[in-house]
């Protein structure tokens, strides 16, 4: 009986340098962000480092401004890599897109700068810098968001430990820079900070993309206006999908932010964190394949398809059924540790509500990145769409009923509803089909 739960784990071994590394990675993000949790709240106070909170839940809702071209990007690199065909075009073709996209970020931010402020980072920044802190951290962090979705080729070229080396490496220096350049005696500002956590990143990403814009151009890679059209065509479903995804997964910090007061906004940031934590393991699995099933469709390969989602998944239950029950077991000691003796305020079923929604996640995450990986997004689109509009209104009625608690409830009662049972069921009919049944 226990061959035959290991017997598959086992056997995947098509990319395993791949995922050791990107799991790596993973753990040393971790732990900085654990690790800087405690350091900035004793630093910055609750009610301070409660920007920063919101500022690293808004990150996802950014990336709607890239409209999906990394992961265009990059499931056109991966058809072509798997088809062993040039790609230069590609890449070379992604520059100036990158660069447009950011000066219309900043041009569209300035306009709605005091909207921003007003509405979502109300209450939580320092004096009058308002309008100019959230202009700077804001456009920085989508510079950061944009790179690491470029920066997606590496994953197409099954260069999967180059990207998750960097961001590792990334927040290593951050935690550095905080520990040994701020001044422990003195509240430093909230900019700073921001700095501190994002420009390393940029940096670092910045130069990871420039190497793959170099080797391209060395290749005699030009700008293609087919290229362009090609990446448009790969994530021309994305944008709406990811726009609904962010309605059901980012929807909760708005709702944290309309009512929660700062104490409670840190204590489910902390929380938050930890699952997040612990799915960034199964997340790199899926990067790390993503491309790989790409390309496997690409050849007709269906069996090893089903084999690696069964292992995925597989995988994925292990982690987070273990995980959940420890964090569930021993949270007062886990929160202490992380929260730098601040007494905790958010009711404890969180817990037990976010745990229920990653679990749940396991199944949904898996199909929908099979059905993105070969752009299969129609499969999904009203499926994520009907699911946004359950998940907000859900939240919005039992956070009116028990406060922002209802919120991870709302968001676990639209998965049960619908994306759980019928993304297997849409997966599974595209791979009949492919097959000829």
């Amino acid at each position: 009986m226990l061959s035959f739960f290991l017997y598959p784990m086992i056997r995947m071994t098509e990319n395993t340098f791949g995922v050791i590394v990107s799991w790596t990675g993973r753990i040393i993000i971790l732990g900085i962000n654990f690790l800087l949790v405690p350091t900035l709240i004793d630093l910055m106070g609750v009610e301070s480092y409660a920007f920063i909170a919101l500022l690293l839940g808004l990150l996802p809702w950014l990336a709607i401004f890239e409209f999906g071209l990394g992961v265009g990007l990059q499931n056109n690199v991966a058809a072509k890599f798997a088809r062993k065909q040039a790609y230069d075009n590609d890449i070379v073709t992604s520059l100036p897109v990158v660069l447009t996209l950011i000066m219309l970020f900043y041009i569209l931010l300035s306009v709605l700068v005091d909207v921003v402020v007003y509405y979502y980072f109300k209450g939580t920044i320092v004096a009058d810098q308002g309008p100019t802190l959230t202009l700077y951290a804001c456009t920085l962090g989508f510079i950061n968001v944009l790179l690491l979705s470029v920066c997606k080729v590496y994953l197409a070229e099954r260069k999967s430990y180059l990207y998750n080396a960097v961001s590792a490496l990334a927040w290593i220096i951050s935690y550095l820079l905080i520990e040994f350049i701020l001044d422990k005696n003195h509240r430093p500002a909230q900019l700073m900070v921001a700095l501190l956590i994002l420009v390393p990143q940029s940096i670092l990403l910045a130069l990871l993309y420039c190497t793959s814009l170099a080797k391209a151009f060395k290749r005699k890679g030009q700008f293609s206006y087919k290229s362009l059209q090609q990446i448009a065509k790969k994530c021309k479903g994305y944008w709406i999908n990811y726009m609904a995804g962010l309605a059901v997964l980012g929807s909760d910090f708005f709702f944290l932010s309309a009512y929660a007061d700062a104490n409670d906004i840190v204590d489910y940031f902390i929380y938050l964190k930890i699952f997040t934590g612990i799915h960034f393991f199964y997340t790199a699995v899926l990067t790390v394949y993503w491309p790989i099933i790409t390309g496997h469709m690409q050849l007709g390969e269906t069996f090893q398809v089903k084999r690696i989602l069964y292992n995925i998944l597989l995988l994925g239950f292990i982690i987070f059924s273990i995980s959940t029950f420890v964090l569930w077991l021993f949270h007062d000691l886990i929160y202490a540790a992380l929260a730098s003796g601040k007494q905790q305020s958010l009711d404890i079923s969180i817990i037990l509500l976010l745990g229920s929604i990653f679990l749940l996640r396991i199944i949904t995450d898996c199909y929908a990145t099979f059905l993105m990986s070969i752009d299969a997004y129609e499969k999904i689109t009203k499926i994520t769409l009907v699911q946004a509009v359950l998940a907000l209104g859900l939240q919005f009625i039992f956070c009116q009923l028990m406060g922002f608690v209802g919120s991870p409830l709302g968001i676990l009662l639209s998965f049960v509803l619908l994306p759980l049972w019928i993304l297997p069921y849409r997966s599974e009919q595209l791979l009949r089909q492919k097959d000829g049944l």
